[in-house]
């Protein structure tokens, strides 16, 4: 019989770009991390939070175990689209524009260990006693990343961790880990067909698309969306239409935290028997084909992919 624990594991204190990292504690199955991200500014006449807000600030977080093994690797963009896919809101989003210094504005996340939208969470719930080390890094932007005429004075991040004591996997069952990584794709041309290579020998929950233009969120850029292995057609399906059926799916309290987002599920039954699973013979390769739209100065396509991991260590 195992039973919730939960604890304030620390602080991470904001520096502009710069990185802090937080050592996690070492002793329970951990299902996820809650975050509070409260930043103090100073905002001038007419400010305005872009798409992204207080997360635009967040470049980069990273959950690495034995000081190489990386099991999360994501910038903030993704830390608001998990809260939202796991919890169809922001549960608490406080953005002071006013004018004057000393304003206050806090955000709240998630960092789900446990792969949320699936029958049986706690198959990727995270065994911290495997580790000698376990590091929350957090790579912080610029000053005046969140939006326009605001400006960070100060900021930081509390971190609570949910875990349960006393918590065992089934007899046999191997360790498996929701890892998270992305990458960035700059559209450079318009084009019908622009072809994104993906990785093989993985098992795939989502792929979530991104896409901005100069730094702004846009559902301007994909026109359709293609996933293939040689000749083998996966997904054609337009833009249009992955969007809705994501609104459809995840809910979201607010439809334009979606906005510039799609979001391929290969799992919405939340079996993770359905996961694409490309460790078979039949996939040599993997494609992304976007239709896209050059726009503006920078168009780029951020691709985030959810997987599951799996190991060959057994827990006693």
């Amino acid at each position: 019989m195992a039973r919730i624990y939960k604890r304030h594991d620390g602080v991470l204190d904001w520096e502009e770009s710069g990185q802090d990292r937080l050592q996690l504690p070492r002793n329970y199955h951990v299902t996820h991390l809650l975050c509070k991200y409260t930043v103090t500014h100073t905002n001038a006449a007419n400010a305005v939070f872009n798409d992204d807000n207080l997360f635009a600030s967040i470049n980069k977080v990273e959950i690495v175990g034995n000081g190489n093994k990386n099991l999360k690797s994501i910038k903030g963009t993704k830390l608001a689209l998990n809260t939202i896919l796991s919890s169809t809101m922001m549960p608490k989003k406080v953005l002071d524009t006013t004018e004057g210094t000393g304003k206050v504005s806090e955000v709240w996340f998630l960092i789900p260990y446990s792969m949320f939208g699936t029958i049986r969470g706690h198959d990727t719930i995270l065994n911290t006693t495997h580790y000698t080390t376990l590091d929350l890094l957090i790579d912080f932007g610029n000053k005046n990343a969140v939006g326009t005429n605001i400006e960070i004075t100060a900021a930081k991040i509390n971190v609570y961790s949910n875990a349960l004591i006393g918590y065992k996997r089934n007899p046999g069952e191997v360790v498996k880990f929701f890892k998270e990584t992305q990458t960035v794709e700059p559209i450079v041309n318009t084009a019908d067909e622009h072809t994104i290579t993906l990785p093989t020998l993985k098992l795939f929950k989502q792929f979530a698309l991104v896409s901005t233009v100069d730094g702004v969120r846009s559902d301007a850029v994909i026109k359709n969306v293609i996933i293939k292995s040689g000749t083998t057609i996966i997904l054609n399906v337009p833009y249009a239409a992955l969007q809705v059926e994501n609104l459809m799916q995840f809910k979201p309290e607010d439809k334009t935290d979606l906005k510039g987002v799609c979001i391929v599920d290969f799992m919405p039954r939340g079996f993770m028997t359905d996961c694409l699973d490309t460790r078979t013979n039949e996939f040599n390769t993997l494609e992304l084909v976007l239709s896209v739209e050059k726009i503006g100065t920078k168009t780029d396509v951020t691709i985030f992919t959810d997987e599951i991991e799996i190991t060959n260590i057994v827990e006693a």
